[in-house]
C-alpha cells in the first residue's frame, strides 16, 4: 500500500500538471469558446496559471488522502481538512478577495494554498505510517483509529 499511494502520486502528477499546462497554453482558444471580452481572457490566463500550481497540490492531496482513508486511517485528516478548508481556503480566500483587492484571483490563490496544505499534511501523515495503526490491528479494525 505504502509503494502503491506514491506510485498512484507520481502517476496523478505526470498527468494533472501537463493538462494544467495545456490548458493554459490554449487559454485563448478554449476561453474564446465561450467569450471574445479581452478582459476575460486576461483573467483567465491568470487563473489558469494559479491552476498550474494548484494542480501539481491536488495530486498530492488526492493521492495522499485517498490512501489514508483506504487504510481506515479518517478521524485526523478529516479534523485537519474541515480546519484547512475554513481557515486557509476561506478565510485566505476572503482576505485576498476583499481587503487585499484581489478579487477572483486572490479566491484561486486560498484555493491553492489549502489544497498545498492539506496535501503536504496528508502525505506527512502518509510518510510517517500512522495509518499503519489503523490498518495493521493494534488500532481496533478499519475505522478505528490508536491512540
Amino acid at each position: 500500500a505504502y509503494k502503491l499511494i506514491r506510485k498512484s502520486y507520481l502517476l496523478a502528477l505526470c498527468f494533472d500538471v501537463p493538462g494544467c499546462l495545456l490548458c493554459r497554453a490554449f487559454a485563448d482558444s478554449l476561453v474564446g469558446l465561450f467569450t471574445s471580452s479581452a478582459e476575460i481572457l486576461r483573467l483567465s490566463k491568470g487563473l489558469l496559471s494559479i491552476e498550474i500550481i494548484t494542480g501539481a497540490a491536488r495530486s498530492l492531496n488526492h493521492s495522499f488522502s485517498f490512501g489514508l482513508k483506504s487504510a481506515g486511517y479518517v478521524f485526523r485528516p478529516m479534523i485537519i481538512n474541515f480546519f484547512s478548508i475554513w481557515l486557509i481556503n476561506v478565510g485566505l480566500g476572503y482576505m485576498c478577495t476583499i481587503p487585499w483587492g484581489l478579487g477572483i484571483v486572490g479566491l484561486w490563490i486560498g484555493q491553492s494554498s489549502e489544497e498545498w496544505f492539506r496535501g503536504l499534511m496528508n502525505a506527512f501523515q502518509w510518510e510517517k505510517k500512522y495509518w499503519q495503526k489503523s490498518a495493521g490491528g493494534t488500532g481496533g479494525g478499519p475505522n478505528r483509529e490508536a491512540g
